[in-house]
């Protein structure tokens, strides 16, 4: 499948990638709109200002990991084309969620109650968005032979050519899902204000860094099998461990005072 949805002019043209996150983002704002629960802690036009300034943090920080992690790669034109494919998923994750925590507390907004609201439909709003990059090959697996296994023959692919790869965009998508699918059921479970952000910050983190050790494009850290997105991931669980202890920890004091 080619990644170019609908060719424009020249080297102009709708990319599939660009589509999946468009319509990721509308997912998740959808699903944020008709919240109940969201709707009691902040004005929805707030609440899309706010996602407005996390979406570009997110492509800002997405496109400059992307160049940290592929410098010498690219040209500086082909690094400022925002609109073809080339971001870090990890990247504009975090640049998203600094950004949305930044602008709530700056609008005198508690974060946590709004993030735990964000972290029941991020899940799925990120599945859909990687899915732009399985139809790109972008984020592509190693070398395999398992039966699953995909081979890219579209010339416009980022991927290697007629190699069996690992369908490691499949693999993210699975277990984002997974995460959260749990969440959802578990909702009622984790009423504690902000154990639902970090339990979806651990399990986001955990995804990453499984999945990157199939990951055939990724940065090592020196000479290590680790990468440097796998150090990112293992900072984004240690966040969420302890986003959870203290929500917990905090809830049990009080309800001894």
């Amino acid at each position: 499948m080619s990644p170019h949805l609908l060719h424009i002019y020249g080297n102009i043209s709708i990319h599939l990638y660009g589509v999946c996150i468009a319509a990721g983002l509308t997912l998740g704002l959808t699903l944020l709109k008709y919240d109940k629960k969201i709707q009691t802690l902040i004005d929805f036009n707030t609440l899309l200002s706010a996602i407005s300034s996390a979406i570009c943090a997110g492509i800002l920080g997405g496109r400059f990991l992307w160049m940290v992690e592929t410098w010498g790669d690219y040209s500086l034109l082909e690094i400022l084309s925002f609109w073809n494919p080339g971001y870090s998923v990890m990247g504009a994750f975090m640049g998203a969620l600094l950004m949305l925590w930044t602008t709530l507390k700056n609008q005198n907004i508690s974060p946590l109650p709004v993030l735990d609201r964000f972290a029941l439909y991020a899940p799925f709003a990120q599945a859909i968005g990687r899915l732009g990059c399985f139809f790109t090959g972008c984020c592509y697996g190693l070398e395999t032979q398992v039966a699953w296994a995909i081979t890219y023959t579209e010339p416009t692919s980022l991927a290697p050519l007629h190699v069996a790869l690992h369908p490691t965009q499949l693999y993210s998508i699975a277990l984002g899902l997974g995460v959260g699918i749990t969440l959802y059921f578990a909702q009622n479970r984790f009423s504690k204000t902000g154990q639902l952000t970090g339990l979806y910050l651990l399990g986001a983190g955990f995804e990453r860094f499984l999945v990157d050790f199939l990951r055939s494009n990724r940065t090592p850290i020196s000479d290590s099998n680790f990468s440097w997105s796998q150090a990112l991931a293992a900072l984004l669980m240690g966040t969420g461990c302890a986003i959870f202890y203290v929500a917990t920890y905090a809830k049990r004091q009080r309800k001894h005072i």
